[in-house]
C-alpha cells in the first residue's frame, strides 16, 4: 500500500506524543473523557513486561524455532518515496516486480512482550503503516528488560516542536487528558491530525488518522470527508481559517489544536466514534532508547 512521508515522519519523531498527566507526576491518572469511553479502553490488554533490542539485524520469527520463517518486507522494485510495500514472511510468494528484504529489528528497539516460549519472546509487530502481522518471536539473547518512565504533560508543552507539530493536552474539564497533535510536513504539503487519551501513564490512540484539509472560504465549520485515495488516512477533515496558524502575512500554515472549541472537540470525537477500533495504539516513554517512545498496536 502507498505511504505518505509523513505517516513514517510521524512514527519516527513521536516522542512529543506521550504523556501522563492526571492527580500525580508519576503518571497515575483518572482520566475518563469521551474518547476513552468511545474507544473503550478497559478491553486494551496490559503489557507487563518491555525488552529493548541489543543486536543489531534481529530478525523476527514465525514461530519459536531456529529455521523458522522471519519477516520481511516486500517492496516493488522502483525508484520512488511512493513505492508499494509489505511485511510479509519470507516463506510467502514474492509478487512479480517487487523483491524482499529482511524486515529485522535494529539495536535500541523496543519491543512489547505478549508471552515467553523457551529461548524465545512473543512480541508485538503490527504496525499502523507498515505491518498486518500481530506478533512474532524474537531470541531472548538479543534483548534486555527495559521499563517505561512516565512524563507529564509539562513536558510535553515544554519539549513540543509547537512550529511543526502543535500539541494541545487538556488538563482539566470534559476533556481532562485528551491529547491532539497536529503534525505537519511542509515537504509534502500535508497535515495529520492524531487524537489520543492519556490514562494511567500510557497514551492511547484509537485505530485510524485524520487526514486535515485547509480551506479559509468556509465560514466557521469543520468539514467532515471520506478518506479518498491514501488508505493510511481513513477520514479527512476540512478546517476553517479561524481555527488555524498563520503565518505573518495572514495566510493559513496549518490548524491550530489550541483554537478548537469543545463543540468542535464533540464533533471530531463523534467522527472518531463512529469508525469500529479493532486495535488501539499504545504509546509508553522510553527515554533512554533512540526514538524516546515506542508505539505499540494491541488487538482489543
Amino acid at each position: 500500500m502507498k505511504k505518505l512521508a509523513i505517516i513514517l515522519l510521524g512514527c519516527c519523531v513521536s516522542l512529543m506524543l506521550w504523556n501522563c498527566k492526571g492527580k500525580s507526576s508519576d503518571g497515575s491518572s483518572d482520566v475518563d473523557n469521551a474518547l476513552a469511553e468511545r474507544m473503550g479502553l478497559k478491553e486494551v490488554p496490559k503489557v507487563e513486561k518491555f525488552v529493548v533490542v541489543t543486536a543489531d539485524q534481529t530478525p523476527v520469527l514465525r514461530e519459536p524455532a531456529k529455521g523458522s520463517a522471519i519477516l520481511v518486507n516486500c517492496m516493488e522494485d522502483m525508484e520512488s518515496d511512493m513505492a508499494d510495500s509489505r511485511v510479509q514472511w519470507s516463506d510467502e510468494k514474492v509478487p512479480r516486480g517487487y523483491s524482499n528484504n529482511d524486515w529485522d529489528r535494529y539495536a535500541g528497539t523496543v519491543l512489547a512482550v505478549l508471552g515467553e516460549e523457551g529461548d524465545y519472546y512473543k512480541v508485538s509487530v503490527k504496525d499502523r503503516e507498515w505491518c498486518d502481522i500481530e506478533s512474532g518471536y524474537v531470541l531472548k539473547s538479543d534483548t534486555e528488560e527495559m521499563k517505561p518512565e512516565a512524563v507529564t504533560a509539562e513536558w510535553i508543552e515544554t519539549s513540543a516542536e509547537q512550529a511543526w507539530m502543535p500539541t494541545v493536552v487538556k488538563k482539566e474539564g470534559k476533556y481532562k487528558g485528551l491529547v491532539i497533535r497536529v503534525e505537519v510536513n511542509e515537504l509534502w504539503g500535508e497535515e495529520t491530525l492524531w487524537v489520543g487519551v492519556l490514562k494511567d501513564g500510557v497514551i492511547y490512540y484509537p485505530d485510524g488518522f485524520v487526514g486535515l484539509i485547509a480551506d479559509c472560504d468556509t465560514a466557521d465549520e469543520l468539514v467532515f470527508r471520506p478518506a479518498g485515495y491514501v488508505d493510511d488516512i481513513n477520514l479527512q477533515l476540512q478546517y476553517p481559517k479561524s481555527v488555524s496558524k498563520l503565518n505573518e502575512f495572514g495566510e493559513v500554515m496549518s490548524l491550530d489544536p489550541a483554537k478548537l472549541t469543545d463543540e468542535q472537540i464533540e464533533q471530531i470525537l463523534e467522527e472518531l466514534g463512529k469508525r469500529p477500533t479493532e486495535y488501539i495504539g499504545c504509546e509508553y516513554s522510553f527515554p533512554m532508547t533512540e526514538g524516546q517512545t515506542a508505539l505499540f498496536w494491541l488487538k482489543k
